[in-house]
């Protein structure tokens, strides 16, 4: 009998303790903001053939849950005084871009913020002068040349990581530094060579995102 009641008062005990527990809340999706301001170093062909310190500026917008944070970014860059073949005078480009990137929070509450981010950059260089083309290098002709505005594209992988102090808040803005490093690929036209580079940049990042 009292190996009995010693059974019924667990089972009441359990129960009781389940109707009264807590459900676990689940992360919540909220919005996600990052924006870098600040300058880089061309490392590869690109710096060997042109200036090597360029201004970069990003925005990406997108959604967070917990520490992760899915994002799109847009870009905008200069190349200055790029070397074209067969042509004496340098060409400087205006870039823009679209960056797709998954963003994971290193530390979580308020203050101090790691973050590391990994992303896919596509990006699109206009010159501001015309070149000449060869047909028989460039193709599209039969013979002789013709002029145009190059317009080249770019793409590669980027790595960033960051440090920053996070306000509190569900839904935290934070304010701090990202280094990040663009590998890429610029694809140029006919059978002038291809140039790859890897861009070092440094700025001023301000994120947001939800902490739950």
């Amino acid at each position: 009998m009292a190996r009995a009641r010693l059974v019924i008062a667990s089972i009441v005990t359990a129960l009781a303790a389940t109707a009264t527990a807590r459900p676990v809340r689940a992360d919540r999706l909220g919005p996600a903001v990052d924006i870098a301001i600040g300058g880089g170093l061309f490392t590869g062909d690109v710096g060997a053939q042109a200036d090597r310190l360029s201004l970069l500026y990003r925005l990406g917008l997108g959604l967070s849950r917990g520490p992760w944070s899915a994002l799109v970014s847009g870009h905008l860059y200069m190349v200055k005084n790029l070397s074209e073949p067969r042509t004496t005078t340098p060409v400087s480009y205006l870039g823009g871009g679209v960056e797709p990137s998954v963003r994971r929070e290193l530390t979580t509450g308020a203050g101090l913020r790691l973050h590391v981010r990994l992303g896919y950059a596509w990006r699109w260089l206009r010159g501001d002068r015309e070149v000449e083309r060869l047909c028989d290098v460039h193709g599209g002709c039969d013979g002789g040349y013709w002029s145009e505005t190059p317009v080249y594209t770019a793409h590669g992988p980027v790595l960033a990581v960051g440090v920053s102090a996070r306000m509190a808040g569900d839904i935290w803005p934070a304010f701090g530094l990202e280094l990040a490093l663009g590998h890429f690929t610029v694809d140029r036209l006919g059978r002038d060579p291809d140039l790859r580079d890897t861009f070092v940049s440094l700025g001023l990042n301000i994120a947001v995102g939800r902490a739950r």
